[in-house]
């Protein structure tokens, strides 16, 4: 089984190790599709040559930005059976593509599997932040379970993979979510959601490993940006679940109000109340931006409205 591991670049500094952790994998079937957007390109090749050898690796440089932009365009180049996703600011374990592709082997009709995220040890003291997640070895079979996912079930950007048939009936990664986005995350709860209403099983593993090597982001102003832009983020994909009539989004709304004053009432710190308050005024912004300035077309995917018939009426 060939997989091509696609990662989306940014960071020179942080990507050779992600590329390094590729070259030592135990599985010997494999390919790494680097995107780059912005200027770091020349940086970026140079980090991925030193670490993977002849033409295993491949850096190319994309116009424009966004998360979502990169993961299309490595699917379309790639070449695997598989693509598997993490990020430059990660290390895979080296027997992270093994255990996918045997999970993909002993359960063929999964068409996605996810694995854990683990956060490094805190290397300062203070407020910090680092993406985490560890699932339970859970198979959902959508089409079987009228209430959801299972206990333990879920996974996070930096650690999933999928095969070439869910990719051609899921479609693309919708490029208004996502970092670097409009809004700035939800890209894969979104793909996520969609498989699901195709009834596509999925299927979770602690046991694919992904390190968050460089993912801490230390500082108030570092982790109130970061807690804003997912607040922000998340309302946008809610805002998209309602437009798609999907009760999920205004029940997500609800439930942010709700947390306001549930959190500060068990937490009973000073800073619990504004902090929820900031957190609540965030999602409810992306959620009315989303319902006011865009739809849904008929791949499921985000467009912005159209401005013209309102200004061809001003006109008149």
């Amino acid at each position: 089984m060939k997989i091509s591991v696609c990662v989306a670049a940014t960071r020179p500094d942080t990507v050779g190790a992600t590329a390094r952790s590729i070259a030592a994998q135990t599985h010997g079937d494999w390919e790494l599709i680097v995107i780059v957007q912005g200027g770091a390109t020349a940086a970026v090749a140079e980090a991925v040559g030193r670490e993977v050898p002849g033409s295993r690796a491949r850096v190319i440089a994309q116009d424009g930005k966004g998360l979502s932009r990169a993961r299309n365009f490595c699917v379309r180049v790639a070449v695997g059976d598989v693509i598997a996703m993490t990020d430059d600011d990660c290390e895979a374990a080296p027997d992270w593509l093994a255990v996918l592709a045997d999970r993909f082997e002993s359960v063929p009709r999964a068409g996605i599997v996810g694995g854990a995220v683990v956060a490094p040890p805190a290397r300062v003291r203070g407020p910090g932040n680092c993406p985490a997640c560890q699932p339970a070895e859970v198979l959902y079979e959508p089409a079987a379970r009228s209430a959801g996912p299972p206990p333990g079930f879920g996974w996070i950007g930096a650690n999933f993979a999928f095969d070439r048939r869910t990719a051609e009936l899921v479609g693309e990664f919708d490029e208004l979510l996502g970092a670097g986005a409009h809004f700035p995350v939800a890209e894969e709860i979104d793909f996520m959601r969609r498989a699901e209403g195709l009834g596509i099983p999925m299927l979770t593993t602690p046991k694919a490993v992904v390190h968050h090597t460089f993912g801490w982001r230390h500082g108030v102003a570092a982790v109130w940006r970061l807690q804003g832009n997912y607040a922000r983020g998340n309302g946008g994909y809610a805002g998209k679940l309602t437009l798609l009539g999907d009760p999920r989004g205004a029940a997500d709304l609800a439930t942010m109000r709700r947390l306001t004053m549930v959190d500060w009432i068990k937490r009973r710190h000073p800073i619990a109340l504004p902090a929820g308050i900031r957190r609540y005024h965030h999602f409810a912004a992306g959620y009315r931006d989303c319902l006011d300035g865009f739809r849904v077309d008929d791949r499921g995917l985000l467009q912005r409205r159209s401005r013209q018939p309102a200004l061809e009426q001003a006109d008149r």
